[in-house]
């Protein structure tokens, strides 16, 4: 059984800031991964079909990540894949950015292969994003 995690996020910035953080090494180095949880950028092509491998570094292990850009329609949308770095877990994540009055609305879905992930996954994304928010929001 699959399921979805749906987050939506607002931002008071344009597409193209928010797009521009998935997609620089520079700007994603700085923000993902979960608030308190250390996180090395080790490569990333912003390309279609380019990857990134990235490890988040908690208190009792190192968890290996890595995955690929699938579609990349700046600064509109973003798909890539998302897992565990020896292939052993693969999941799908789109990125949609809607321009709104005052900014940008993220919609995020991430493709989980079970339930009772989505709320782990959810509480990492949510507080990624507040980083991201604190990024492009000084």
């Amino acid at each position: 059984m699959t399921a979805t995690l749906t987050l939506r996020h607002t931002f008071a910035v344009p597409p193209a800031r928010i797009y521009a953080a998935w997609t620089d090494p520079a700007l994603f180095a700085r923000w993902i991964g979960p608030q308190g949880i250390s996180c090395t950028l080790l490569d990333m092509d912003p390309t279609v079909g380019g990857s990134f491998r990235l490890d988040m570094h908690l208190p009792d292990r190192t968890i290996h990540v890595a995955g690929r850009f699938i579609r990349l329609q700046p600064p509109n949308r973003i798909d890539l894949t998302w897992g565990a770095a020896d292939g052993s877990v693969t999941t799908d994540i789109t990125i949609h950015f809607h321009p709104t009055a005052t900014g940008t609305e993220m919609e995020f879905h991430h493709h989980l292969p079970s339930p009772d992930m989505v709320q782990s996954h959810d509480d990492g994304w949510t507080s990624a994003f507040a980083k991201l928010q604190t990024l492009l929001e000084p």
